[in-house]
């Protein structure tokens, strides 16, 4: 019985439990059973004594000690748990990609499904979206795709997976994704006008007209035209998407278009043009030292002007180069020196006639370039001053004192000028009772010609009186044709010169010079 011993133990744990019983281990059972009841054991035998007949050929079994206790059977749970564990982690990594349940963007269900599925089922809802336009003649139905409509699927489809991943419970049939649906007005205006054909009568733009005499533009208005009005298709166009069927309809009528160029955007554009040609020209600092005539102008540049009014400029470059090649000659100039005239305080006199500003010499160079650069600022909306570069040289300036003295003692005339006298002239002044009157005063008027007394209060009357020049009340340096005995009083009260001496006089002396009478 020890080898059976041994053979129980080296056999697997459930040898008995799954085995196939033969036929002779189930009649050895039998008797096991009978022997059992018979002696009043509980069946558990140590020793078995078979006849002799039967121990040659049956086997030997060696039975486990019986127990009260049912037999445990192996646990399988565990093959169980991991296909288990396999879903619930299979649905946590797609609770991770999926958009919440009973989320919409766009106007279209999307809960339950990757952003990838959202933005296809957003994209052909929109171009299958169907809206019926019930006019008074009938009705048509239009798509979205027959519309040019589209809409950023991708992007609405991330809106909503950010803003309702299907993980994140509180977000479950939250508010929806927003995507602005956008139509092709070219695509949706063909469409409709195809469809609608009594509804629409074509708007005519305004058109800008070149007038060359004149290099000015003008313009002709536009018209409006009739149709349908596209925000009202668009409107139905989104509630059609958002609809549970992706159909909507909409009662339409005639509208007034206006026309893609409206006669206030063509103004501004001729005005933006307009302005551009009359300042153009080549500037040396702040002055239009070169203009060009807007006539002229018109001809450097070809003015397009877009559907919303913007104004693209093409500039012809030979054409400006014809002109750029003559600048030159328009620019460089000696320096002019300047004068100024000052009485002996070394105040400036006023009489700008015999003041000279100084002018400054300039020299503008290379001109090869100019055509090219001015084409591209032009083209660029830089506008129509063209700055330029040149070689200045300063004028020299020079400074005059002058200042006129009568001796009346001497019935002498001096010019000074700079402290020199410039000029000594013979006088013949006032004659008693009609004294000059001696002071300091101030040349203020020129006259070229008149006539003397010959009013009431006068005594005498002198006609054509040449070169007079005004410097106290009536008293006057002047012209004299009716006598030459110069250096002898004679007159009543002025100042009587030859009529050459007073012409150089007047020209030599400036408004604001001082007179210096004295005996």
């Amino acid at each position: 019985m020890a080898n059976a011993h041994e053979e129980r133990d080296s056999a697997p744990e459930n040898s008995v439990e799954d085995a196939a019983v033969s036929d002779d281990s189930a009649a050895v059972q039998a008797a096991s059973d009978e022997t059992t009841a018979a002696d009043g054991t509980d069946g558990s035998v140590a020793n078995v004594a078979p006849d002799e007949s039967a121990a040659a050929s049956a086997p030997v079994y060696a039975w486990a000690p019986a127990s009260d206790e049912p037999k445990k059977r192996k646990r399988r749970w565990p093959w169980i748990a991991i296909p288990a564990a396999g879903v619930v982690a299979g649905l946590v990594i797609a609770s991770m990609t999926l958009i919440a349940p009973g989320v919409s963007a766009a106007g279209v269900p999307v809960g339950g499904l990757t952003q990838s599925a959202a933005a296809n089922a957003i994209t052909a809802r929109v171009a299958d979206a169907a809206v019926t336009l019930n006019t008074p003649s009938g009705a048509v139905t239009l798509t979205g795709a027959d519309l040019g409509a589209s809409v950023d699927a991708e992007a609405a489809a991330a809106e909503a997976f950010s803003a309702a991943p299907a993980w994140k419970f509180g977000s479950w049939g939250s508010a929806a994704a927003h995507a602005p649906i956008v139509i092709d007005e070219t695509k949706a205006l063909a469409a409709l006008r195809d469809a609608l054909p009594d509804l629409y009568v074509d708007p005519i733009d305004a058109t800008v007209t070149l007038d060359k005499a004149t290099g000015n533009y003008s313009v002709t208005p536009a018209t409006d035209g009739e149709g349908v009005s596209l925000d009202t298709v668009h409107a139905a166009l989104e509630k059609a998407v958002a609809s549970e069927k992706g159909e909507a309809a909409v009662d339409v009528t005639s509208v007034a278009i206006p026309a893609l160029l409206t006669t206030e955007e063509a103004q501004a554009a001729a005005d933006e043009v307009n302005a551009l040609t009359a300042d153009m020209g080549f500037y040396v600092g702040d002055e239009r030292t070169v203009p060009v005539d807007p006539a002229l102008a018109s001809t450097w540049i070809t003015p397009t002007i877009a559907d919303d009014g913007t104004v693209t400029i093409t500039a012809d470059k030979a054409e400006i180069e014809k002109f750029t090649a003559t600048l030159a000659a328009k620019v460089d100039r000696q320096p002019v020196d300047g004068v100024k005239l000052v009485d002996r305080e070394g105040s400036q006199l006023p009489d700008s006639i015999y003041t000279k500003e100084g002018v400054e010499g300039r020299t503008i160079g290379d001109v090869s370039n100019i055509a090219t650069e001015f084409a591209a600022q032009l083209e660029s909306g830089k506008g129509g001053h063209y700055p330029l570069t040149v070689t200045t040289v300063a004028p020299k300036e020079t400074t005059l004192e002058r200042w006129i003295e009568v001796d009346v003692s001497e019935q002498t005339v001096y010019v000074w000028e700079n402290g020199e006298t410039v000029r000594v002239m013979l006088t013949s002044s006032g004659l008693p009772p009609h004294e000059s009157t001696r002071g300091t005063f101030r040349i203020n008027s020129h006259v070229v010609m008149q006539d003397m007394g010959c009013v009431p209060g006068y005594d005498y009357c002198t006609k054509d009186v040449k070169w007079v020049m005004y410097y106290h009340g009536d008293e006057a340096f002047h012209g004299t044709w009716w006598h030459d005995n110069f250096g002898n009083k004679m007159s009543h009260g002025c100042m009587n010169l030859s009529e050459a001496n007073a012409k150089w006089l007047w020209d030599w002396t400036p408004i604001g010079t001082e007179v210096w009478v004295h005996d």
